[in-house]
Formats: C-alpha cells, sequence, structure tokens
C-alpha cells in the first residue's frame, strides 16, 4: 500500500476503518510518513476549510492533467481572492517543502541527535486488550498497565516477578530506556535475541541498536542495526538511515 499517496483521503477522513487503521499503523512505524502527516495539517491550518478543499482539489486535477493530458489546453483564471490563496498555498508548499528537505537531508551525526530522532517506544495497549486471564496474566497485564501510565519502575518491580515470558523482556527492555538505565535495557533484549524463536527479536535488535547508540557504542549498535538492514522488515529504511548517518 503506498500510504504517502493516502494523506489526503486520510486528513479528509476519506478512507474506510480499515485503511484508516493500517494508515495510522505505518504512522507508528514510519517518522517521515509522520512528519508528512503533519506538514499537511499544517498548510491546512493556515488556509481556511472552503480554500483546503479547492486546492486539493485544484491539485488532484492538475495531476490528471498531468498523467493524462487533454487534447486541448485550457487556461485557469483565478479572481483576485482566489489567486491570493493559491500564491499563499504555493509559498506554504515551497517553504514546507525546503523544510522536509532540510529534515531528510540534515545529517544527524550525533549519536545523541540519531536516537532522539529514532527512539519510540512500543505501545502496550493493544496486547493488554488481548490480554488472557489468570494468575500469571493478570500480573503481566498490571504491569503494562504501569507501563502505560509511565510508571517504569512500578513496571520493572511487577515484571521482575515472572521472567519467563518474553514479552515481559521486552517490555522491561523499553522500560529500563525509559528510566535512563541502558545497560540493563541491554541486557532484557539480549535474552530475546538468545532465544530467537519468538516475535520480538526484531523490535530487540532495534532497541538494542538505540541503547548501543546512545551509550556511544557506535561498533556495538552497528553490529545491531546491520543485521536489521539486510533483511525486509519495519525498520529496514530506519536502520539504513542511522548507518549512512554514523561518524566513522
Amino acid at each position: 500500500m503506498k500510504y504517502y499517496e493516502l494523506i489526503s483521503d486520510y486528513l479528509e477522513g476519506g478512507l474506510s476503518a480499515e485503511t484508516r487503521k493500517a494508515f495510522e499503523e505505518e504512522m507508528g512505524r514510519d517518522e517521515f510518513l509522520r512528519r508528512e502527516v503533519e506538514l499537511h495539517r499544517g498548510i491546512d491550518a493556515a488556509l481556511s476549510e472552503s480554500d483546503v478543499l479547492q486546492l486539493r482539489g485544484k491539485l488532484k486535477s492538475i495531476h490528471r492533467d498531468v498523467t493524462h493530458p487533454a487534447k486541448e489546453t485550457r487556461i485557469l483564471r483565478l479572481k483576485p481572492r482566489q489567486a491570493v490563496y493559491a500564491v499563499a498555498a504555493v509559498a506554504l508548499l515551497l517553504v514546507a517543502s525546503a523544510w522536509l528537505f532540510q529534515i531528510l537531508n540534515t545529517p544527524y551525526r550525533t549519536t545523541d541527535d540519531l536516537y532522539a530522532m529514532y527512539y519510540q517506544p512500543d505501545d502496550a495497549v493493544m496486547i493488554m486488550r488481548s490480554g488472557s486471564e489468570g494468575q500469571d496474566q493478570g500480573l503481566l497485564m498490571e504491569a503494562l498497565k504501569k507501563y502505560e501510565e509511565q510508571d517504569y519502575k512500578g513496571a520493572l518491580q511487577l515484571f521482575k516477578k515472572d521472567n519467563s515470558n518474553v514479552m515481559v523482556h521486552f517490555y522491561s527492555g523499553l522500560a529500563y530506556m525509559e528510566i535512563e538505565r541502558f545497560n540493563e535495557a541491554i541486557n532484557s533484549f539480549q535474552t530475546i535475541l538468545d532465544d530467537n524463536e519468538n516475535l520480538f527479536v526484531e523490535q530487540a535488535q532495534w532497541y538494542q541498536g538505540l541503547c548501543y547508540l546512545k551509550t556511544g557504542r557506535t561498533d556495538r549498535a552497528r553490529e545491531a542495526l546491520n543485521s536489521l538492514n539486510l533483511e525486509d522488515n519495519p525498520y529496514r529504511t530506519k536502520a539504513e538511515f542511522i548507518l549512512r548517518n554514523l561518524k566513522d
């Protein structure tokens, strides 16, 4: 699915519930897509609602004319007020494009910059909603609830009571990252990687790589991120970007 082509429909509420959910999940994974959506929202906020719709309609019309040109050329004549909005919109788009170009091409050379740009913890809400009953599961749900409430130390105390669950090690690692105890986070993620036969391997590689990045161990960060750069996975583009921008 080409998510960047769905931004206008997303902002206009024109997506189906299923497509909208998939789009928002992709935004959670793709930093650049999320920034692009915010960019479009900023442009919309600078114009009135009716002018936004008119502008989008004109842009779609232009796209159709470019891809499927008509036999005769028509000259578009704008009224003075429309011309003002059109000029304003073009100016905003130019400024926004320059801003986006700068973001994409600015070399984030420091490890702190790279970490701040890409660190975003996983959400535990969906796991909590799908959790089953039982004493052990009840303890896990309570721990995840504390994690969602940003009570990371409280969550860790509960996670330590049952360290046989791979999910426990994953969210323990994230909780340690939140309180900046990166060595403990690295150990939690390593437990997942040592097991290898679980659904959290790619996530563990990604977050462990970020931990190494934050602590200045760039060689270990490269090792972790290179493994993500070799195969198709949700972190591949981000890992590739970080690897390109790491100092030798």
